[in-house]
């Protein structure tokens, strides 16, 4: 379950669940690792949870562990951008800020999540 925020408004979704990131290379690590740091800028823009950085993190420093997955490190091909939700209702993807639509279960929700927007 994750964080549960209320009232949900449109601030909050954009300040709480489109957060920038952004990774810095030494000269001596993008000589060393030029495959990594394609990967780096083959990521550009793709959709990442920002509670399975670490496995971009395991990538990026070349740890091997057993707690590594491959689909869910944004640097690998295998990536697989996992399922994100807004308060275990809302399906992040299909959330457009623009016209406020969502993908809520029934029109009670979707009202109750409108009626907060403003």
């Amino acid at each position: 379950m994750g964080r549960q925020l209320d009232p949900m408004c449109r601030n909050v979704v954009k300040y709480q669940f489109e957060i920038p990131f952004m990774v810095w290379c030494s000269e001596k690590y993008k000589a060393n690792y030029p495959d990594r740091v394609r990967a780096i800028r083959a990521a550009l823009n793709k959709p990442m949870p920002s509670d399975i950085t670490c496995n971009m993190l395991f990538h990026l420093a070349g740890l091997k562990t057993k707690h590594y997955r491959p689909q869910l490190d944004v640097l690998n091909e295998a990536y697989k951008c996992p399922r994100r939700t807004i308060n275990d209702k809302w399906d992040f993807t299909k959330y457009d800020p623009a016209t406020r639509s969502t993908n809520v279960k029934n029109s009670h929700e979707r009202k109750d999540f409108q009626d907060r927007q403003h």
